[in-house]
């Protein structure tokens, strides 16, 4: 991502009440275009970027190697962020579940096969959105920023933050190889509170509750 881009993410205030700093999307007190384990990136508010290039502009910030938004500086190894891309909502997407800013794939180099990372995504707080959700293998969308799968939604500031757990070569892993690299697609999504996956073929029996 140009620098030049990254500065004009809103900044989250830092929790301890520091200064503002310019480019700041997860509010830890740096520069987002200084790490490479953050990155914010202009989507555009459209679940069909294809369709709608010039859609109005509404940023994501992605952090790796997270400890409740903020990049986890105890762990003897880190994530870096490969590439952040907005791609469009599936066509066969449940009526249910709304992708307003369409599919959010990346790439992240975790290092060491098998890891378990933890991911953070943030957005303002005006997108109507309340997980993170992606298709497992048995066709079933599911949110991983919910704690059956040990995430979470909270609000920070003005934005939501939403954290998930992703595992190197396991289900929601889609480059299907235990190598070091985490390859995920899914979207900033709204379904039902009550429902926690569905699957498309099913009729309203197929939610999950």
């Amino acid at each position: 991502m140009p620098e030049l881009v990254e500065n004009f993410v809103p900044s989250l205030p830092p929790a301890s009440g520091g200064l503002v700093v310019t480019g700041d999307g997860n509010g830890d007190g740096m520069a987002d275009r200084l790490q490479t384990d953050v990155v914010s990136v202009p989507f555009r508010n459209t679940p069909q970027v294809s369709q709608h290039p010039y859609a109005p502009v509404v940023f994501v910030t992605l952090v790796a190697g997270s400890t409740q938004g903020k990049v986890d500086t105890t762990g003897s190894t880190s994530a870096a962020l490969a590439s952040v891309v907005q791609q469009d909502a599936p066509a066969n997407l449940p009526a249910a579940l709304d992708m307003p800013l369409g599919v959010i794939g990346f790439t992240a180099n975790v290092g060491t096969a098998r890891t378990e990372e933890t991911f953070s995504l943030y957005v303002g707080a005006g997108t109507s959105v309340n997980g993170y959700w992606v298709l497992g293998n048995a066709g079933v969308w599911v949110n991983l920023a919910s704690a059956a799968y040990g995430g979470a939604m909270v609000q920070e500031g003005d934005k939501l933050r939403l954290d998930f757990k992703l595992v190197d070569g396991g289900e929601f892993d889609t480059n299907n190889m235990a190598d070091g690299v985490i390859t995920a697609q899914g979207g900033l999504a709204h379904m039902p509170l009550s429902l926690v996956g569905y699957t498309p073929d099913m009729p309203v029996s197929g939610f999950w509750f």
